[in-house]
């Protein structure tokens, strides 16, 4: 589904999701992977029965992936070892290595979906920053429309019969001749520079 069509809810939920998985990857570095390494436990068998919980945790069908290195043959062996030392230190060292290893394929999975869910993340931002520049454009263009309408109305010829407003004059000044003559005059020319474009009109004629 084009990232066009994904509504706002549903964005931000994928990013939260994104957000968590990265979380996970911190955390999980930081409990299994990295404790493990730098663990100061004398005991390769504690090391071992700590290792192997944190993968039963992470990965619930590490029996099935991973061969003789199953959970129940980690126990077995384990169990030995305590009994009597059936198990020798080089086969619990090897053991060890081999549950470390997994943990760092499980580390390496968790990499390559944070990669993923960085470029989701890009392409999500991406469309909305295409999106907001879409939507000022939308506005330049309307705006420019309206401009181009008013520009258009202004400009059209029209269709005042200045005879006919003079004559509707007269008339009301029709019995007051000598003392209404200036004023008649006056107006006929403020009308005369008005039309012909000689008076700017601003917002304080207009009021």
């Amino acid at each position: 589904m084009p990232s066009s069509a994904i509504t706002p809810i549903v964005r931000q939920a994928i990013k939260l999701r994104l957000k968590e998985l990265e979380h996970t990857k911190q955390s999980f570095e930081q409990r299994y992977l990295l404790d493990a390494k730098q663990s100061e436990e004398p005991s390769v068998v504690r090391r071992i029965e700590g290792l192997l919980e944190g993968i039963e945790n992470l990965d619930p069908k590490f029996d099935k992936q991973n061969g003789n290195w199953t959970s129940e043959t980690t126990k077995r062996c384990i169990e030995q070892a305590r009994d009597g030392g059936i198990v020798t230190e080089n086969k619990l060292l090897k053991l060890e290595k081999g549950l470390l290893d997994q943990l760092t394929r499980f580390r390496n999975r968790m990499e390559v979906s944070c990669l993923h869910s960085r470029l989701i993340r890009e392409a999500l931002d991406a469309e909305t920053d295409m999106a907001v520049e879409d939507d000022f454009d939308v506005i330049d263009d309307d705006r420019e429309d309206a401009l181009k309408d008013f520009e258009g109305t202004c400009s059209q010829q029209t269709t005042v019969d200045s005879s006919s407003i003079n004559e509707y004059l007269s008339g009301l000044f029709a019995g007051e001749e000598d003392h209404l003559q200036a004023i008649r005059n006056g107006m006929r020319a403020y009308g005369s520079d008005l039309s012909n474009g000689n008076i700017e009109v601003d917002q304080e004629t207009l009021k």
